[in-house]
């Protein structure tokens, strides 16, 4: 059972950000092991590994029932053009 809070030993998240204006293909993992051997895991792979099926507005519509579940107090974004 993969549980970030617990893992941390919070209850909640202060601040949770949007790193980037794209979702990414799920990629699966073993919850043993902590890190990876390098940073391919956040590749976009020119591109193919982003998942045009989420929307920017359904990741924002996710973050906002975290803040409405009380596991997170604010909720943001960066490196997004404006």
């Amino acid at each position: 059972n993969i549980d970030p809070l617990a893992d941390l030993r919070l209850g909640y998240l202060d601040l949770f950000l949007i790193h980037w204006p794209v979702a990414f293909k799920y990629v699966d993992f073993d919850p043993s092991v902590r890190g990876w051997p390098n940073e391919d895991i956040d590749d976009s792979d020119d591109g193919a590994n982003i998942d045009p099926t989420v929307s920017l507005r359904d990741t924002w519509t996710a973050m906002e029932s975290l803040v409405e579940k009380g596991l997170v107090k604010h909720i943001g974004v960066a490196n997004f053009p404006v």
